[in-house]
């Protein structure tokens, strides 16, 4: 397996390393605790929160990082990324509800990669309005210097843990997300004023 942390910046890598061991830590308390201590009061639920949301931020810092090491917006990085972990048919439209992004917010680094020569757009049988996104032979090389490592680093951390802990963190992130959208729906269907 490949040592991505050592091959990236300095401050990257003390970035990561710091990571790595909150992560480790976490777990290792997480293993050591109890069903009653997971027992909280709406007033710490807001605290447990906050330090998601705040684990949430330095997940997203790293990939951050990452772009800029690799010298790509955070969004041609995910572009490159949805275009290298899906064999699927990839058009800007399908790309923008991937990642949650505005059209013009993907058009302008699906542009920044077609002038740096990483991908190019084709129109799709039947359709000239419809275009798909496809990678270059040099986007190819590009994607395999980068965004692959990014692959592999992901998978490398989660099989860092056990089969069990896997599945019981998709689980409950699964059910976390379900009951967020219940959550919001409830406010959308609210008038706002």
């Amino acid at each position: 397996m490949m040592n991505l942390v050592g091959d990236l910046a300095p401050n990257f890598k003390s970035t990561i390393t710091l990571t790595i061991v909150r992560n480790q830590t976490i777990m290792a308390n997480v293993r050591n605790m109890t069903w009653e201590v997971f027992y909280v009061e709406s007033q710490d639920s807001r605290r447990i929160l906050l330090q998601f949301n705040g684990l949430w931020k330095e997940m997203d810092e790293i990939y951050h990082l990452l772009a800029r090491h690799y010298g790509l917006s955070d969004c041609a990085l995910w572009i490159l990324y949805i275009l290298r972990e899906s064999e699927d048919i990839h058009t800007q439209r399908k790309i923008c509800e991937q990642l949650s992004l505005s059209k013009q917010t993907v058009n302008s680094a699906l542009k920044k990669l077609e002038v740096d020569g990483y991908i190019k757009l084709e129109a799709l049988a039947g359709s000239q309005k419809n275009k798909q996104v496809l990678l270059t032979d040099a986007g190819l090389r590009f994607a395999e210097q980068t965004v692959d490592h990014i692959l592999i680093m992901e998978t490398n951390a989660f099989e860092s843990f056990p089969i069990e802990e896997r599945v019981v963190f998709l689980r409950l992130l699964k059910k976390y997300i379900i009951q967020l959208q219940n959550e919001a729906e409830k406010i959308l269907k609210s008038k706002y004023s």
